[in-house]
């Protein structure tokens, strides 16, 4: 009747790998983790450069609109 009044509860043990404890400073970076930087670095300028030329693209064309007469502003 004890063990029902007081349940035995089972944990599954969590073991954090050595490099991942926050004592420990990251992991220095690889040629491969280098390479992905800086893909991801001339990903982010070509879309920035992307986004800007839009916006050009899109100031330029409400230019044009309103020196036509098409836009009363």
């Amino acid at each position: 009747m004890a063990h029902a009044r007081h349940p035995t509860v089972r944990v599954r043990a969590v073991v954090i790998p050595h490099a991942a404890r926050r004592s420990d400073p990251p992991p220095k970076a690889n040629q491969s983790t280098q390479h992905m930087a800086a893909v991801t670095q001339e990903e982010a300028d070509a879309y920035r450069i992307l986004l800007e030329s839009e916006r050009r693209l899109k100031v330029e064309r409400e230019f044009e609109a309103l020196s036509d007469g098409w836009i009363d502003d």
